[in-house]
């Protein structure tokens, strides 16, 4: 039974495995920590080479503008929220202003922290270099004075931090300096500076706002007066005493000739539909008949009823009588006569209706004439009590504009001699004992803390970006194939320099002895059938150790199987190397290509008590003889004569070759090296086995560096000494 062929899910790679990710901070941990001591030590040698910087600090208190007699803020505008006005405050004390008043007062131009450094490379040495730049005489001439000036103010500016302390109206101002007098004598004068720049802004403002009263009232009241005779003018004009009594008087008319209005339009509309029937009904009496209101009328409807009570006895007769009997005569002459009285009262009563109709009609337009000019009238008066109230609302505005004005600027004329303190320093600076910085021990903190996130970050980076498998959880997720065994590389051996069957049959209890065995368990538990009778043994690339792991393989099941060892690389072959096999010797190409027979290829090696058929000699047409039928009929004569038959195949990328060994195989081990095969290789390798058909029974990590790898000790046992040092 051969085992089944599942397919690679590829969405369970772009997972990250976390547990995995730790487990690298173990891998790198020594360069992380070289990392961390490296970032301290430089910041060590840093921050003790930093000169030491002084803070002088002094407390302002900032008081709330409540008792005061005026202020310029009760001119121009309304007070400021208190947080607002703290953050102003603080706009000004870090100002260049500000800053240039200290550094005149101070003469800190000629201070030694302030005077301009020689710079230790001169723009002018290089042009003696490099002739081909511009000769700008600009940067060799030495600064102005104004320009020295503006650079000492940038230099102090920065030097300058502000901040309000906590939820209080205190204000803290720090200077930094080298010199521990200079911080404090600074940080003072620069309070003692905003507090006079403060009075005199505030007496500045004063003076400001009474020369603007003074003009402003002035011209208030040249326009209230125009405003006072522009009224008066009016009034005069339109002859007025009383617009509001008029326009009540008004407003009644209007609402008389508009009710008046609607009673003739209804009207009018009731007579409306008659009179339009009656139009069209003309002089027939039949037609007339029809109109609901002409019958309405009380003349018609007597003259109605007498009509159809003749028409009733004119009905009643015909039934008795024939058309000539005398009483038949005289019935039909009633009823003529009351049908023409019937039509002359129609006539008579439409003549009536229409009559009413074109009254109701003139009424109406009489009526809308009469209301159009009312409205009119009422209009005119709109507009001229509009007027008035727009010239009565302007002598009212500039009076009582004029009245304000007036009333401030005796406000602010008696200010003038009174000014408001706003700031008071509650804690002067004091020369300071110890520098604010540099912080030594809390730069070499944040530096080893930094080394060691930056560390840890690289090492992140390097388990993501890397294309090596590291574990034996991160195959089975990128395979989908069981791990059989985990192969510990061995310290100072190479299998193409060393004799492997010596080395593995003299060291019996090393951890890659033990690995060897565990998977030659797994391969006897997975087929317990023993269908897997021709297994191919291959890699992605060459150098991962798939000829050690056949050949110890081939010597584990040689203890209790007959085992024939097949090299079926024919192009680079190494199995006389690895058993330190002297001399030339036949092989499978040779019986591939007709030259011998399969006991004349066939070599035992009695140390490991197995049959080994080594490649012989390299043919110039390996492909060709893999694919011929004698490849088929050697493995099947193997297969008679031994247990178990291994095949030693070439790297599935370097050639077609292990495609076609593979094929006549029952099943497929696949070896990876640890941290060196890259995950597209083994993908790769993987689809080309699973297109050619090719069963998998799992896979082989080879080489593992468990120092490097303790996660291997947990995961398959194989702690690091138990077996010794290897």
């Amino acid at each position: 039974m051969k085992p089944e062929i599942i397919p690679a899910r590829e969405s369970e790679e772009d997972l990250i495995d976390f547990p995995e990710l730790v487990r690298t901070f173990g891998r790198y941990k020594w360069g992380i920590a070289g990392l961390t001591v490296l970032a301290a030590t430089i910041a060590a040698l840093i921050a003790f080479t930093l000169p030491p910087v002084y803070r002088g600090s002094v407390s302002l208190l900032v008081e709330a503008q409540n008792q005061r007699v005026a202020t310029l803020q009760d001119v121009y505008a309304s007070e400021l929220p208190e947080m607002e006005f703290l953050g102003s405050q603080i706009v000004v004390l870090q100002s260049r202003e500000i800053a240039r008043r200290v550094v005149e007062r101070l003469n800190l131009m000629d201070h030694e922290e302030f005077a301009p450094q020689e710079r230790l490379f001169d723009i002018a040495d290089l042009r003696r270099f490099l002739p081909f730049l511009p000769d700008d005489t600009s940067l060799d001439a030495p600064p102005t004075e104004d320009e020295r000036r503006e650079t000492v103010i940038d230099e102090f500016t920065k030097r300058v931090t502000v901040e309000p302390y906590g939820r209080t109206r205190v204000i803290k101002v720090h200077f930094d300096a080298q010199a521990p007098d200079l911080a404090a004598q600074v940080a003072n004068t620069l309070a003692d500076l905003y507090l006079e720049s403060g009075l005199q802004a505030r007496l500045d403002a004063t003076t400001k706002a009474t020369s603007w009263l003074t003009d402003k009232l002035a011209e208030i009241q040249s326009s209230l007066q125009q405003a006072e005779a522009n009224l008066q003018k009016f009034r005069e004009q339109e002859q007025l005493v009383s617009v509001g009594g008029t326009r009540g008087l008004t407003e009644d008319e209007v609402l008389d000739y508009s009710r008046r209005h609607r009673e003739a339009q209804r009207r009018r509309a009731d007579l409306q539909n008659s009179y339009q029937k009656i139009q069209q009904a003309g002089s027939n009496p039949q037609r007339l008949r029809d109109i609901s209101n002409l019958l309405l009328d009380p003349v018609v409807q007597r003259t109605n009823e007498s009509y159809l009570s003749a028409r009733e006895v004119v009905k009643q007769l015909e039934d008795r009588y024939g058309p000539k009997h005398p009483q038949m005569s005289t019935a039909r002459a009633r009823l003529d006569t009351a049908e023409a009285a019937l039509n002359e009262q129609l006539r008579i009563a439409a003549s009536g209706v229409k009559a009413e109709y074109e009254i109701a009609l003139e009424s109406e337009r009489g009526l809308a004439r009469q209301l159009e000019s009312a409205r009119d009238q009422a209009r005119n008066l709109d507009r001229k009590d509009y007027e008035l109230s727009v010239l009565q609302r302007n002598v009212t505005t500039y009076r009582e504009l004029y009245d304000s004005f007036l009333t401030r600027f005796k406000e602010t004329d008696v200010a003038g001699s009174y000014q408001d303190i706003t700031a008071r320093i509650i804690d002067p600076a004091m020369e300071p004992r110890l520098p604010e910085s540099p912080k030594k021990k809390q730069i070499v903190l944040l530096a080893a803390l930094g080394g060691l996130v930056a560390g840890i970050l690289l090492a992140i980076l390097h388990h993501l970006l890397s294309e090596g498998i590291a574990s034996a959880e991160e195959l089975e997720s990128i395979t989908q194939l069981p791990v059989l065994g985990v192969l510990p590389l061995v310290s100072g051996f190479s299998g193409l320099k060393t004799n492997l069957a010596k080395y593995f049959l003299g060291n019996t209890h090393t951890p890659f002895s033990e690995g060897v065995r565990s998977t030659c368990a797994s391969l006897r538990l997975g087929d317990a059938e023993r269908t897997f009778k021709n297994l191919l043994v291959s890699s992605s690339q060459p150098s991962e150790g798939k000829s050690s792991v056949s050949s110890s393989l081939a010597l584990t099941l040689g203890t209790s199987e007959k085992v024939v060892l097949v090299e079926g690389d024919l192009r680079k072959p190494s199995l006389a190397r690895l058993f330190k096999i002297g001399g030339e010797h036949k092989g499978l190409a040779q019986l591939l290509a007709g030259d011998c027979m399969l006991d004349e290829c066939l070599y035992w090696y009695e140390p490991g008590a197995i049959w080994i058929l080594m490649a012989g000699r390299v043919p110039s047409n390996p492909s060709e003889l893999l694919a011929s039928p004698r490849l088929q009929e050697a493995l099947t004569e193997l297969g008679r004569r031994f247990d178990r038959v291994i095949l030693d195949s070439p790297p599935i990328q370097a050639a077609a070759d292990a495609m076609v060994l593979g094929r006549q195989c029952d099943a497929a081990l696949f070896v990876v090296k640890s941290d060196a095969t890259s995950r597209r290789s083994v993908r790769n390798s993987l689809k080309q086995l699973r297109f050619a058909a090719i069963p998998v029974v799992g896979s082989v990590i080879n080489q593992v560096d468990v120092r490097r790898n303790p996660h291997y000790a947990d995961s398959y046992h194989y702690v690091y000494g138990y077996y010794g040092k290897t």
